[in-house]
């Protein structure tokens, strides 16, 4: 809040001689009134019988003043005769005072988010655990069964458009061509409504059913029951036959190192080649339950999190590249706990253009006679190193996104301050703070091997990853905590073994990893 700096005037007597002073003081006054007229008195060297005048002068000119600044600060407040206007003013006030007022608040309330999740925090950790997993992966496996449904119908109903389209094309007039093609577009809009429509209910149906389950089982849980329903698996078909889990990556490298100066912490460094979202997928069939998902689901609510990061496009959506991949991995397991990533994402474009005013508000303003290098519709998107964060429940081995924002200057020689290498400090700050104790890093900031990925283009990229990362890593260290963190660098899984050779003997080399000494006795 600003102030106002207002004079002073006191006169006294001493006796033979008139004396003044004259002094400033600021409006509103953030001191007690007898530590003002002490720094006064110490100031002007007074006499100590002027104090009392000195301080009642003082007093009366403080909360005149402060009356003056507050009428000429404050806007005035009109009430009209209607009743609904006083009423809707009374109730405005009322609001404020509620929130701003801890004598006005109201008692403190358990959130509906805090009381599912202590629900299931306590299912998680009681017998009941097996039989919870299995109505999970039931919804999952129903889920999973009408995305496939779904994107079949849609590629016959492709296959069939390009058909006719091309009878059409050879045949008949631009007119019939066009005509067909707008009705082709109806009848795949038709179709996708239709199925959005149908997964949507699905989706809200298991969950409604999943939370009725466990809501019953919390409550035997609480009694001591020890009888937990189970949930009705869906028969196996012969269609449904188990897939072999995929092999471990051949390519695959840990690491047990100490950061920090004085107060040393452990961390858990591997490095793998693998495809970014093959951690997070499932493994087996519909029918059978992931292993890991059984961590997964005791840290979902824990301060022992997992998280990825994605790199992407300024586009926030889910239809090209690896956003269509990460979204075709999430819509095939039904998310009982969070929104859907359509829901998430569309509230995180609702607040892009909030965040990008904020940000030109705070940028310099532009020297006159000089244009603005970039356009306003550029300026209300989202710019490399930007990040954004999507919450999970149903993937196999995470319950975070991190969602960093690139361009192609990645595909050159970048240095320590691009804004996606500041992207990675965010992104390790940020899962400091959320908990986020396991988090997986594209080591060469790229999730595919491409033409200009020479072997020394590699190695000075993993240089610089490794550097940095180790930089905000022993930063993180000095904010304190005790536990045990692990990141997981991939490389793509198109990485030959000599370059991968190299880029893990590089690791040891930068972090230091200390070694035992062993003795040998005689």
């Amino acid at each position: 809040m600003h102030h106002q700096d207002y004079l002073f005037n006191f006169e006294f007597s001493t006796g033979t001689v008139n004396c003044s002073l004259s002094t400033n003081v600021s409006i509103p006054c953030h001191y007690s009134l007898d530590e003002q007229v002490c720094r006064i008195s110490k100031l002007k060297s007074l006499p100590s019988y002027i104090l009392p005048e000195l301080r009642q002068h003082l007093g009366d000119f403080i909360h005149e003043k402060t009356a003056e600044f507050e009428r000429k600060n404050t806007p005035e407040i009109t009430i009209a005769d209607d009743a609904s206007a006083i009423e809707s003013l009374a109730k405005s006030i009322q609001d404020l005072h509620t929130k701003e007022v801890l004598a006005y608040a109201g008692p403190n309330t358990t959130s509906t988010e805090e009381l599912c999740a202590d629900i299931y925090g306590q299912v998680v950790r009681s017998a009941a655990l097996d039989a919870m997993l299995t109505l999970e992966q039931t919804a999952s496996g129903e889920m999973a069964a009408c995305v496939e449904q779904r994107d079949r119908e849609l590629a016959e109903l492709a296959a069939r458009h390009g058909a006719d389209m091309d009878l059409a094309v050879a045949s008949r007039s631009p007119e019939h061509v066009n005509a067909l093609a707008a009705q082709q577009f109806d009848d795949s809009q038709l179709v996708q409504s239709r199925w959005e429509s149908h997964l949507l209910t699905l989706r809200q149906t298991q969950r409604e059913n999943f939370w009725n389950w466990l809501t019953g089982v919390h409550e035997r849980v609480q009694l001591g029951d020890t009888d937990i329903p189970r949930p009705v698996a869906p028969p196996t078909s012969a269609q449904s036959e188990p897939v072999p889990p995929p092999p471990p990556p051949a390519l695959e490298e840990s690491f047990t190192i100490h950061l920090g100066t004085q107060l040393k912490q452990m961390y858990n460094l591997r490095l793998l080649a693998a495809d970014v979202l093959q951690p997070f997928s499932y493994r087996g069939s519909s029918n059978e339950v992931d292993p890991r998902r059984i961590q997964t689901a005791m840290d979902l609510y824990s301060n022992s999190l997992s998280g990825l990061v994605l790199l992407v496009d300024n586009r926030i959506n889910s239809y090209t590249g690896l956003k269509k991949e990460f979204a075709g991995l999430v819509s095939r397991a039904t998310e009982l706990h969070f929104p859907a990533l359509d829901s998430q994402l569309e509230e995180i474009r609702n607040t892009v253009p909030e965040v990008c005013a904020w940000r030109a508000a705070r940028r310099p303003a532009a020297p006159l006679g000089e244009a603005e290098e970039r356009p306003a519709a550029a300026q209300a998107q989202m710019r490399p190193g930007d990040m954004y964060l999507t919450r999970h429940s149903n993937l196999a081995a995470g319950h975070l996104a991190y969602h960093i924002v690139t361009d192609d200057t990645l595909r050159g020689d970048i240095n320590s301050r691009h804004p996606v290498i500041l992207a990675l400090r965010n992104v390790l700050k940020v899962a400091f703070l959320g908990d986020v104790t396991t988090l997986s890093i594209p080591l060469l900031l790229s999730h595919e091997m491409s033409e200009e990925m020479t072997v020394a283009w590699c190695m000075k990229r993993v240089e610089l990853v490794y550097k940095c990362v180790k930089g905000f890593m022993m930063e993180m260290v000095a904010w304190g905590g005790s536990e045990t963190r692990t990141i997981h660098f991939i490389v793509p899984k198109a990485i030959s073994e000599e370059v991968f050779s190299s880029v893990a003997s590089m690791l040891p080399n930068i972090f230091r990893i200390s070694n035992p000494l062993v003795v040998k006795s005689s």
